[in-house]
């Protein structure tokens, strides 16, 4: 199967309280409201994918947030507004964003 064969997915992962380290693969390329509700002590979340979008409350629950990694600096943007209305203001601006 070719490319145009291949399905992008939505993020359809339970992260419980107990994970701290979280990667989503290339396949994914949306993520869902509130992917992330129950990641109270995640710190660290990959995407390997580009985004196309990730829901304003995908990462609500994620309070020890400390770095966001991404695949292309275009999706630094999407991640900060999102990160903003997740966790408000002043705790997203605790949060590194960057490709990697």
């Amino acid at each position: 199967m070719g490319k145009e064969g291949q399905k992008k997915e939505e993020a359809q992962y339970e992260v419980t309280g107990d994970s701290v380290n979280a990667k989503i693969g290339k396949n994914v390329s949306k993520v869902g409201d509130k992917a992330f509700d129950g990641a109270s002590k995640l710190k660290t979340l990959t995407f390997k994918g580009n985004l196309k979008s990730v829901k304003s409350n995908a990462l609500s629950g994620c309070k020890k947030l400390k770095v966001v990694k991404v695949a292309n600096k275009g999706d630094i943007k999407l991640i900060k507004k999102v990160l903003k209305k997740s966790l408000g203001a002043k705790a997203a601006k605790k949060v590194v964003v960057k490709v990697g």
